[in-house]
């Protein structure tokens, strides 16, 4: 829904990086300009079953209900729209604020994957073997919210914060559903341990064993031949794509390295520099302190 700044950045690059696929939005009146760069299709030509887990859904979260019904809701679109078009798959959701830097999911397919995630529950890059994987996780969705014993597990997540997963809290999003439905896959991966030396980011904004930035809030990264890398344990590991969640949206267009060329780059490069200049001022004072205090 409406149309971030950023969505465009993440669509072009998509669009070259994975040549071969079919890259669909599903989006609203706000983005239908974004038609020039890929397939635009309305969601709320897609509504038949969102409204099906609306009528179930039970709201465990400090969040909005709105806000964590359309996360919700939002897989149940792409499933619709799977089923109307007669997608076979594979199929791939991404989050509007990624960037992808390398077709590596093609991969997946020749190793027969189901599902593949980041940490397991992580959104950002969803990965379904095909169709039918989708429509297995709605109706598991659909099921959790249903089935008292099923609804029970979310009623214990959030009632005292423990999951399964590395991610802990008293909230119940699509994300700990997506994690519990992976539990039931036994052909599924994890793209943040997709190789040794490629992964996927899980949360641009934290360091995840990753050299990062203190400063900034972000990972650090070296760039070679326009692909992006961390340096983890030692070693550059490379991103085929990151996720630039909550307030690190705003390295996005920076960290774009698509040819579609957009007017308002220079803007984001201009937010670079004063961030470059304010993490330089922000080193000199910290020294400054360390030479002071050891003084």
């Amino acid at each position: 829904r409406g149309n971030p700044y950023y969505l465009k950045y993440s669509i072009a690059q998509t669009a070259e990086r994975m040549p071969g696929a079919r890259v669909v939005l599903l989006g609203d009146a706000e983005n239908q300009s974004l038609a020039s760069l890929c397939e635009h299709h309305a969601m709320d030509d897609y509504r038949t079953l969102a409204r099906e887990v609306e009528r179930v859904y039970v709201h465990l979260s400090p969040n909005t209900r709105e806000f964590e019904l359309f996360c919700l809701q939002r897989w149940f679109l792409v499933a619709e729209f799977a089923r109307r078009n007669q997608l076979e798959g594979p199929l791939l959701c991404l989050d509007s604020d990624v960037l992808v830097f390398d077709d590596a999911f093609s991969g997946l397919a020749r190793d027969k994957v189901d599902l593949a995630t980041t940490r397991v529950l992580g959104p950002a890059f969803t990965y379904f073997g095909s169709a039918a994987i989708l429509d297995q996780f709605v109706a598991f969705v659909l099921e959790s919210y249903r089935e008292p014993e099923r609804r029970a597990v979310l009623e214990k997540i959030f009632e005292t914060g423990e999951t399964p997963f590395f991610l802990k809290g008293k909230y119940v999003s699509d994300m700990q559903l997506l994690g519990l439905f992976a539990q039931t896959q036994v052909h599924s991966r994890d793209l943040f341990t997709l190789r040794d030396d490629v992964v996927f980011d899980y949360a641009f904004h934290t360091s995840e064993g990753f050299a990062f930035n203190p400063y900034k809030r972000i990972k650090r990264l070296w760039w070679r031949h326009g692909q992006p890398f961390g340096r983890r344990g030692g070693k550059l590991v490379r991103f085929a794509g990151l996720h630039f969640q909550v307030g690190s949206k705003i390295f996005l267009p920076l960290y774009y390295r698509g040819r579609t060329k957009f007017s308002d780059r220079w803007v984001f490069r201009l937010v670079h520099l004063r961030g470059a200049v304010t993490t330089m001022l922000k080193f000199i004072l910290d020294r400054g302190r360390k030479w002071r205090a050891e003084g």
